[in-house]
């Protein structure tokens, strides 16, 4: 039987590959199909590369798909920035729409803007094929493990 394994003492570089992994492994980074590209001291880059299944009846990308891209690339910051496993979940999230999308993939750059013990704010931005940007978002996160 295999070992439990014990993320809080694994090194920086472990720790990344860990969350990668955990993460691309979640029944809902498959259903959307996001990567993880990078993840490295409080900001993050994730990309959808077919959007094909996540078209509107019109045929353009979905909002809900950018807005989701653009959280789980806030997400993944966090994990960079924090280096040890932290429960979190998103309170506020904000996209502005810049254009639609009819080809994928997509990209989201993300990065933490403040952190403080309790909330972290955050920016992503959310970029087509041709680096256009599409979406922009404003997050702020939660921290649930603190008293």
């Amino acid at each position: 039987m295999k070992e439990p394994l014990d993320v809080e003492n694994l090194t920086e570089e472990e720790f990344i590959r860990f969350a990668r992994e955990f993460a691309e492994s979640s029944p809902f980074y498959k259903t959307l199909n996001i990567k993880v590209l990078e993840m490295k001291d409080g900001t993050a880059k994730l990309r959808i590369e077919d959007i094909d299944h996540l078209r509107t009846p019109s045929v353009y990308l979905h909002g809900g798909a950018i807005a989701s891209l653009a959280d789980s690339a806030m997400a993944m910051a966090i994990l960079s920035h924090d280096k040890r496993p932290r429960s979190f979940s998103t309170i506020e999230l904000k996209v502005s729409y810049l254009a639609p999308v009819f080809d994928g993939p997509i990209t989201a750059e993300a990065r933490i803007v403040k952190s403080g013990k309790r909330v972290i704010f955050g920016e992503s931005e959310v970029f087509d094929k041709d680096d256009r940007l599409i979406a922009q978002a404003l997050l702020t996160f939660m921290y649930t493990d603190v008293e």
